[in-house]
Order: C-alpha cells, then sequence, then structure tokens
C-alpha cells in the first residue's frame, strides 16, 4: 500500500484491492478480528477505519462478516483464550496441515480467524 497517500486515498486504495481480492476469490464469509488496543487513540482510529473498509467492501459483494475478540479467536484454534503466539502458530501449522509454522508470529495470529468463524459455523 502506498505510504505517502493521504488517509481518504489510502483508504480507497485499500478498498479497491479488498474488493478485487473479494471478487477473485469469492469467500462465503468474512472474520474481522476486533483489535486490542489499550491506551493509543490514533492507533485505535486508524484499525477502525480500516475494519469499516473491509466490512464495506464485503457488504458490497454480499458477503456475512462476523468480528471476534483475540481471546475468542485463540479459545476456538487451541481451546485456550490467553495462548501466546507459540501456541497459535503450532495449532494453525496443525489445522491448515502446513510443514511449518506461519512466521511471521504477528502474521500468524491473524490467519485463525476465518478458522474460528468456521469452527463457529460447523
Amino acid at each position: 500500500m502506498p505510504t505517502r497517500l493521504a488517509t481518504p486515498e489510502r483508504l480507497g486504495f485499500l478498498y479497491s484491492r479488498l474488493f478485487e481480492i473479494i471478487r477473485e476469490y469469492r469467500p462465503d464469509a468474512v472474520a474481522i478480528e476486533q483489535p486490542f488496543v489499550a491506551e493509543n487513540i490514533k492507533t485505535a482510529l486508524a484499525i477502525g477505519k480500516a475494519q469499516a473498509v473491509a466490512i464495506l467492501a464485503a457488504v458490497n459483494n454480499n458477503i456475512p462478516t462476523s468480528d471476534y475478540t483475540p481471546a475468542k479467536i485463540k479459545q476456538q484454534i487451541s481451546n485456550y483464550g490467553t495462548s501466546g503466539k507459540a501456541q497459535i502458530q503450532e495449532m494453525v501449522r496443525l489445522l491448515l496441515g502446513l510443514a511449518v509454522v506461519p512466521e511471521p508470529a504477528d502474521a500468524a495470529t491473524h490467519w485463525p480467524s476465518p478458522s474460528a468463524m468456521y469452527r463457529k459455523s460447523t
């Protein structure tokens, strides 16, 4: 994503790319992780704007969305709501049949959102 763009243009770029991805892969549903933001209001607002863009892209493609807390996602994946990143990485590796754990750890912790949605629906 171009970092030198103003916020409205960056959000427009994000929407366009998500819309293209949704059209290409045709997901049945979209899972959004509720952010954990302790004290940084600026970060919380930025995350909220990006989430709204993701939800809008899904809704405009008639795709249902659900949101989950990080603890709920961890609980669905590892049966323990306060699992560490290493535990989540290993569970994602096992669930997806990967040879190695997903890296980096921060990215690997976002893989479970769709998995949690899938497990909830089955």
